[in-house]
């Protein structure tokens, strides 16, 4: 988890509060950039109340929208400390695959015969992992 620490000090106490992001979508986990459809959960800590910047008061809230979220937190004391956070959503990938062949009854649609090869690319992604499935028609 990423941690981000801070403390308020008066005469009569010493508010702490800690403040997590939990994801592991994205780049690299707890880095506040997810992907699409995932969520990312903001914690925080140290305090009797919460206050988030969408309105929530609980410790901690859970989300899918990119934005700054922040939280103000209130110890038993009545001091406070505040924090922010931002979530980054990333869009999905659209794949897609072109046939190149030219066995079939048509040039490129998917049909060869016994012997013969086709060509798959994929396309739309930065990485890709290929996974093949045959069907053989008699």
């Amino acid at each position: 988890m990423c941690f981000l620490s801070f403390s308020i000090y008066n005469s009569h106490s010493t508010t702490s509060c800690v403040y997590s992001k939990v994801e592991t979508s994205g780049i690299t986990p707890n880095d506040g950039i997810i992907c699409q459809g995932a969520m990312a959960t903001l914690t925080a800590s140290g305090g009797g109340t919460y206050v988030w910047s969408n309105g929530a008061t609980t410790a901690g809230i859970t989300t899918g929208t990119a934005g700054t979220y922040s939280v103000t937190v209130t110890s038993v004391n009545g001091c406070t400390a505040s924090t922010s956070s931002s979530i980054t959503v990333l869009p999905l990938p659209t794949p897609s695959i072109s046939v190149s062949e030219t066995s079939g009854t048509v040039a490129n649609d998917g049909t060869i015969y016994t012997g013969s090869s086709a060509n798959l690319t994929a396309s739309g992604g930065g990485t890709y992992l290929g996974i093949l499935a045959l069907q053989q028609q008699e």
